[in-house]
Order: structure tokens, then C-alpha cells, then sequence
């Protein structure tokens, strides 16, 4: 992916830009064994990344973008690392990010199992304060998320429509499929994301590590996007 120049955002932006945008957050840990910090104080450095690309994707009138903050399988990760992870308010849902959300008015969602005990509260806290804005962008967190387990979820959900055991809050039926994702840090996978809602999308990949994520990087994807030539299998 090239990296576009500032005052080729403009540009960007006058193209048109896709209507859904999702990103897996990837890299912390090894931005951090870069620097010689450990991975819990990797993730602490998540949040600018994160209320840059929610500012780049308000200004370039990007209606839904979604954040793949934490899979269900780093939870098998370190005891160590795992303190860290459940603690969100801590490094995902920041002052600094709610205020980001605050101030682009936006509509917040949160996807995934929210049964951990290890978690529940910290995702109802931003449950209670994502309020049903009034602006033109829905921002979306999936949090000990899976799309294999959200897919089975489903098809019990459906051979069974009066079964209380849901263990997943899915995606809303209302909001469009994937149309560009990107991944930061240098893999090139889409570890069990949204597997349903990317069937068409563009994937974009950087070196990039998430921490150093930043607008410009959100832009430059969009470029790259608008140079596909989208086909649907046709």
C-alpha cells in the first residue's frame, strides 16, 4: 500500500469513499519488542491509533467502521497479557477514544460474546455510554469476537427462534457488508473476522504496526480501494 500524501486527501475523499471500513488491529506486540516494552504496555498505545482512524473516517464520510479490538482466542494468551486485555477501559474505550466517538456524534455497537465475567462490565460501561448519536457514522468494537462462533450462534438462533441461550450479540441485519478491510502489521489473514460480511470485500494490507496507525494510513487504504475494480464474482 502506498502511503498518499497529505494534501492528497482531498482527493481521496472527492472519489467517494466505501461505506463500510473495517480494520483488524494488529501488531501491538511486536511494536512493542521493537521498543523493548512488554505487550501489556504495547496495547496501552492503541488508543491514538484508534481516534485518528475514527476522525479520518468522520471526515471522509465513511457511514460505518468497524474495530477488530480483541479476538476470542487472545484470551488463551499469557495470564499476564490477559489481566491486561480484559481491563478495556484501560486501553481500548479510553477517555481519548470515547471523546473521539462524542465528538464525531456517532451511533456505537459492540459485537461479540459478552458473558466473560472477566469483561461483561467493562463492555456494558461502553454499551451504557455508546449512545444512539445523531451523526452519519456507526462505529463498531468487536470484542471477544468470533465469526465461526457467531455463525453457529446463528444457526442454533435459527432452527430454535424461541431459545434464550444466544451467547452472541451479532451484527445488525441493518448494517452493509464489509467493503474494504484493512489489516495493519504485516499479516495477510483474516483470523476468524466477520467472515460472512467480507465475502466481497476489498482487503488491504500494510506493514504498518497498529499503534503507529494513524489517519493518512486510513486514507491511503480508501486510494487503494478506489483503484479495484469491484466485480461481485461477475
Amino acid at each position: 500500500m502506498r502511503i498518499i500524501e497529505w494534501t492528497e486527501r482531498r482527493a481521496v475523499k472527492d472519489r467517494g469513499v466505501p461505506a463500510h471500513v473495517a480494520l483488524i488491529m494488529d501488531g501491538n506486540r511486536r511494536w512493542g519488542a521493537a521498543r523493548g516494552i512488554s505487550a501489556v504496555d504495547a496495547h496501552l498505545s492503541s488508543a491514538p491509533a484508534l481516534v485518528s482512524c475514527i476522525e479520518e473516517a468522520r471526515w471522509l464520510n465513511v457511514s460505518h467502521v468497524t474495530f477488530f479490538a480483541l479476538a476470542a482466542r487472545n484470551l488463551d494468551r499469557s495470564t499476564e497479557e490477559v489481566d491486561s486485555l480484559v481491563k478495556l477501559r484501560r486501553w481500548l474505550w479510553t477517555s481519548e477514544v470515547l471523546d473521539a466517538v462524542e465528538t464525531a456524534d456517532a451511533n456505537v455497537h459492540v459485537i461479540g460474546e459478552y458473558h466473560d465475567e472477566r469483561i461483561v462490565d467493562d463492555i456494558l460501561h461502553v454499551v451504557e455510554h455508546g449512545r444512539q448519536g445523531q451523526g452519519e457514522i456507526d462505529v463498531c468494537f468487536a470484542v471477544n469476537y468470533s465469526s465461526r462462533a457467531e455463525l453457529l450462534d446463528g444457526l442454533t438462533t435459527a432452527a430454535d427462534p424461541t431459545s434464550a441461550d444466544r451467547e452472541y450479540n451479532s451484527f445488525s441485519k441493518q448494517t452493509p457488508d464489509i467493503d474494504l478491510l484493512i489489516r495493519p502489521g504485516g499479516e495477510q489473514r483474516l483470523s476468524d473476522f466477520m467472515l460472512w460480511h467480507v465475502a466481497h470485500a476489498e482487503l488491504v494490507f500494510t506493514d504498518t504496526l497498529w499503534p503507529d496507525f494513524r489517519g493518512l494510513h486510513f486514507s491511503s487504504a480508501v486510494a487503494e480501494f478506489q483503484q479495484r475494480q469491484r466485480r461481485y464474482g461477475r
